[in-house]
């Protein structure tokens, strides 16, 4: 952040579950945290869905009251993970299509 403490800017991550399941904020930083006109080393960070669905990951960052000093965040390599019954599901349609094609060709 390149603001000073009168100013509440921050930078947020939310995970919205479709269909209005709850909000998660894994991730939250704001000026007072980081110090006036202050930044911090990269941040790791995961996070692991509590039930199946299509989640949403949306970044921001409030510049609250002023435009003097804009306040940024940098976000990288988000990586999303399958769950294991995913990967046996499509192994389980590959082996099929598999043995489809060998019949087929016999």
């Amino acid at each position: 952040s390149r603001d000073y403490g009168s100013y509440a800017d921050s930078a947020i991550i939310t995970i919205t579950k479709e269909g209005g399941g709850p909000m998660y904020i894994p991730w939250f930083q704001t000026v007072a945290q980081v110090g006036d006109y202050g930044t911090t080393e990269w941040m790791q960070w995961s996070w692991a869905a509590p039930t199946t669905g299509t989640y949403t990951i949306s970044m921001g960052i409030l510049n609250d009251v002023d435009g003097n000093f804009p306040s940024w965040a940098l976000f990288d390599g988000f990586t999303a993970v399958p769950e294991p019954s995913i990967l046996l599901l499509l192994g389980s349609g590959l082996l099929g299509f598999g043995l489809f094609r060998r019949n087929k060709t016999v």
